[in-house]
């Protein structure tokens, strides 16, 4: 569990450096970085489509680099997203062998291919995109996306290898935690199982605070196949969404009430 709690602080900076590495401009430092991200964290926390993340992450940022640093929340939360249907899809291939796949399990693996597919060309193509989302007025007016300035092809391949390393500590994390808690269940098979959490949580658009109740019941049928007491499923939900959305939301807290 230790490690577990430990690796909260990779999680972040991982985040913080998927963030940084778009932006790329001098005067965004590496504790500007992780303030904004925590500060992210905190008004993500209460919002639909985590929207606050991108208001968050803004508060310390001057007026001329905000539009880019809104292009930069959002690819990076693109970023993971192809990470999550990356290996959603390999957890599902995983766990075949112990829950019967099914055609309609074929079906979903081969959505997630095309879907992550779709989603890294135009991760890559990121101007096309966010043409198309600056036709919505909220992008163009609330969040003010920016497509002034060249983001570095090898700028973009960096945030997809940081959201897949981004996400193994996750997963790392609620394995970690489930293993804690039953210590009989076989890893491979809790990885299977988590990547299929993290693949459903994904298509919930809660705040982090309103959609806990959905992401717990969401595990508990993932996982009650294991023979995992739900009450202990329960509990290692609330865990991991204290140390990853409750704990650097509170610290992202300080530091919004520290600002002058």
């Amino acid at each position: 569990m230790v490690s577990a709690v430990i690796l909260i602080i990779p999680n972040i900076w991982l985040e913080s450096s998927k963030w940084r590495t778009i932006i790329h401009d001098a005067q965004v430092t590496w504790t500007k970085s992780l303030r904004s991200v925590l500060s992210g964290y905190t008004l993500a926390i209460i919002t639909p489509f985590r929207s606050g993340d991108y208001i968050g992450r803004s508060l310390y940022l001057t007026e001329a680099v905000i539009p880019k640093g809104a292009l930069a929340t959002f690819l990076s939360s693109l970023g993971q997203s192809i990470a999550t249907l990356l290996f959603g899809g390999l957890g599902l291939i995983v766990c075949s062998p112990i829950i019967g796949l099914s055609l309609s399990h074929f079906q979903m693996i081969l959505f997630s291919v095309i879907v992550m597919t779709v989603l890294v060309i135009l991760f890559l193509n990121y101007k096309v995109l966010v043409g198309l989302l600056l036709r919505i007025r909220f992008f163009r007016e609330k969040i003010g996306v920016s497509l002034d300035e060249e983001i570095p092809r090898g700028h973009l391949f960096r945030v997809i290898i940081l959201s897949l390393i981004r996400y193994l500590v996750y997963l790392s994390q609620y394995v970690l935690t489930l293993k804690f808690l039953a210590s009989e269940l076989d890893v491979l098979l809790l990885s299977g199982m988590v990547t299929r959490i993290f693949l459903l949580q994904s298509l919930l658009p809660l705040p982090a605070l309103l959609g806990f109740v959905a992401r717990a019941e969401i595990a508990v049928l993932i996982l009650a196949s294991t023979g995992m007491n739900e009450l202990l499923i329960l509990f290692a939900a609330l865990v991991l969404w204290v140390m990853n959305h409750f704990i650097p939301a509170i610290i992202g807290l300080i530091f919004i009430l520290q600002r002058k």
